[in-house]
């Protein structure tokens, strides 16, 4: 019932990136997976999408809770997690071996 969205910009129509919400299988919680072409980044493009799709996910889905899976090292990942108002938790989640940040937000 879900997944995500391509990203444009609205002038131009040119592709921004993508974000949507995300659980394949071993995933243990609904995520808040987005990507943005490095020049689209802190633009506004990110928070824009994301305010959708927390507000989507709650009043659509009816969920009270998304995670973001976020590598220690992406500080633009964590920065717009922080924007949406995700908090980082004190645990991690191994994604093919990658060891991420769990990233909540409480919706």
């Amino acid at each position: 019932g879900f997944g995500s969205w391509a990203l444009e910009d609205r002038a131009s129509g040119e592709w921004v990136g993508r974000m949507g919400l995300h659980r394949p299988e071993p995933w243990p919680e609904t995520e808040l997976a987005y990507m943005l072409d490095a020049p689209f980044q802190k633009k506004g493009y990110g928070v824009e999408a994301g305010q959708v799709a927390l507000a989507w996910a709650r009043s659509a889905l009816g969920l009270t809770r998304l995670v973001s899976f976020i590598h220690p090292q992406n500080a633009p990942s964590q920065a717009l997690a922080r924007r949406l108002g995700a908090k980082r938790e004190e645990k991690t989640f191994a994604i093919s071996g990658v060891t991420c940040d769990v990233w909540a937000y409480a919706l």
